[in-house]
């Protein structure tokens, strides 16, 4: 399922705000470095990246989240090709999370 307007819309704001990490590393930096609010992976990250991924979080207990995204579309929306975003923020987080169940629901 494509990116909806409202996440699409959300994401760049969080992005513009400085609270949106793409990456392997960098969620992994904002995992231990404890302000990591939530982590999206898209549909077609790497298993090795998505279990090193949900280690991290799992032991911080920081929301992950599975979308239906590919890395293009990240790519598209903020110029780099990520397959991992965290958003460092908790009102981002808790909204972005809202719409995509909502997403999943509809």
């Amino acid at each position: 399922m494509p990116l909806q307007e409202k996440c699409r819309n959300l994401l760049t704001i969080c992005r513009k705000a400085g609270k949106l990490e793409a990456g392997f590393a960098r969620a992994k930096d904002a995992i231990e470095g404890g302000y990591a609010a939530c982590v999206l992976l898209t549909a077609d990250l790497s298993e090795k990246s998505r279990k090193e991924v949900l280690y991290y979080a799992q032991r911080k207990q920081i929301p992950v989240v599975q979308t239906d995204w590919e890395m293009t579309e990240v790519r598209l929306l903020f110029g780099q090709r990520a397959g991992i975003l965290t958003i460092c923020e908790k009102g981002f987080a808790k909204r972005i999370q809202e719409l995509l169940l909502t997403e999943q629901i509809g």
